[in-house]
């Protein structure tokens, strides 16, 4: 098959979040597979530290927005010197500090961006001769390429034969903008209803993927559940619930070469699931190195997360202090909203013998504080997949999880289930409930048989991409020869 991943994060060139994982692993995955994928992205200013040769301009044209001609250019660089990345240019829109906001908010200006960039994709892959079976596209940013597939391009012969894919990340965040930037699209007004692009008035750009796309996943099966309910469905459920029979949830697999404990070129101490000396060396190095005491039968705890509401930070903030008066020593990386990062470093402060805060997305970080730790926090008020805790799992760093999305489908919960336990969840959003659950952890911490055991039986879980790409691949099957029938 051929596939365009139409993505606006991908490790290593942007990210943000897990999206940027997710693109890298799958599209690595169908190439090994022995499909023609090839990645279109924007070129963020981040792009500039990655060292991978690119090649000249493949394509030069411009976009009209609003009788103004904004000028693109498409150049070529390559994922692990395998999977062709293109890369859309404009500096005026994509040459910034961040990808998508600053600490005082979204760029005013992210419907432009995006609008544009969906349009600089289709019409720039004609021009690249890359005739594609499926257009994959994730989250809002790249949901107006199967409003335009099925409206704009509806009658053009080099669409014909191509289906419009798309997979929901987080159903939040959705595109939303002021009426008027509907005329961004290219689209006419009949595009403005309550059956097409309109929500409440707005323009709703992943509210149009949803209804134009030939099929709709999210990152867990859970998730692909939960957001047809009007608790998770932010609004949207409606259409999801309308869409169900083409709605499926895929739980994301991890790269294994990347996050392997073994082989893991940022850790300075190696280890794997039948020699663990290697994990207690990287925890006395990085206390060693970050200035908090080295204490054998002290746990160290994590949080490693996009500071934003989403991810439970409030209710670590509103358990914290109870918190840091257990025998333990907490460490925390991430940025986002500023009143949280305040607050975070006010407690290194406060406890500067138990506490490190580190404001960043450092990805080398995050791999050394995961091989570190042995308790990592996940108490998000929603998480569509989860990907950390995979992560953390495979470093043998227990998960303390809330049970939503999909970390109710990955982490097995030592209460009810100690036989096949991965790790402990709880289900109140609430402070006293996720300190309830990290003492029950740090109970079992004590008894170290038990949670050796535990540990190992996360490391050899099987989180690989074979089982999903696989799932992805036969649903690409299905809605081509749905196409051409």
């Amino acid at each position: 098959m051929k596939i365009l991943f139409v993505t606006p994060e991908l490790y290593p060139f942007a990210k943000t979040g897990g999206l940027a994982d997710y693109s890298s692993s799958l599209a690595l995955k169908l190439y090994e597979m022995g499909h023609d994928v090839r990645v279109i992205m924007p070129k963020y200013r981040s792009v500039r530290s990655i060292t991978t040769e690119m090649s000249a301009s493949l394509v030069q044209h411009s976009i009209e927005l609003l009788n103004i001609a904004f000028e693109f250019t498409i150049v070529q660089a390559s994922l692990e010197d395998k999977v062709p990345v293109y890369l859309v240019e404009n500096d005026g829109f994509f040459d910034r500090e961040e990808l998508y906001h600053t600490r005082y908010g979204d760029y005013p200006d992210n419907a432009v961006r995006y609008i544009f960039f969906n349009r600089a994709v289709l019409d720039g892959v004609k021009r690249l001769d890359f005739r594609p079976d499926i257009i994959h596209c994730n989250d809002w940013q790249t949901s107006l390429i199967p409003v335009l597939l099925r409206s704009k391009y509806k009658s053009d012969p080099y669409f014909k034969q191509t289906a419009a894919f798309l997979t929901i990340h987080n159903l939040a965040y959705q595109g939303s903008y002021w009426h008027y930037d509907m005329k961004l699209t290219g689209l006419g007004w009949e595009y403005f209803t309550p059956d097409t692009l309109e929500f409440y008035g707005r323009l709703n750009l992943l509210k149009g993927g949803i209804l134009f796309s030939d099929m709709i996943t999210t990152v867990s099966p859970n998730y692909a559940r939960e957001i047809c309910s009007k608790k998770h469905g932010h609004g949207l459920e409606g259409i999801l619930k309308q869409r169900k029979k083409n709605l499926c949830g895929i739980l994301n697999g991890i790269d294994l070469q990347t996050w392997s404990p073994e082989t893991d070129p940022h850790l300075p101490a190696h280890y794997s699931h039948t020699s663990m000396a290697g994990k207690t060396e990287n925890k006395r190095l990085f206390l060693q190195e970050f200035g908090l005491r080295s204490k054998p039968g002290l746990p160290l705890v994590c949080m490693i997360s996009r500071l934003e509401s989403l991810k439970g930070i409030d209710i670590l903030l509103a358990m914290c202090q109870e918190m840091m008066h257990l025998s333990l020593q907490f460490v925390v990386l991430g940025k986002g909203r500023f009143d949280y990062q305040e607050a975070l470093t006010a407690l290194q402060q406060q406890y500067p013998d138990k506490m490190r805060y580190f404001q960043a997305f450092d990805e080398k970080l995050a791999h050394r504080i995961e091989a570190a730790a042995d308790i990592i926090l996940l108490p998000s008020l929603y998480e569509p997949c989860g990907l950390n805790a995979m992560y953390s799992m495979r470093y043998g760093t227990v998960p303390v999880v809330r049970k939503t999305g999909g970390l109710a489908d990955t982490v097995i919960d030592f209460q009810t289930n100690p036989a096949r336990a991965t790790g402990f969840t709880f289900n109140s959003y609430s402070g006293k409930a996720l300190l309830q659950c990290l003492k029950n952890a740090l109970g079992l911490f004590a008894k170290q048989k038990s949670w050796r055991q535990l540990m190992l039986r996360g490391m050899t879980a099987d989180f690989s991409w074979d089982k999903s790409a696989k799932q992805y691949t036969e649903l690409y099957s299905h809605i081509i020869k749905r196409k051409t029938e």
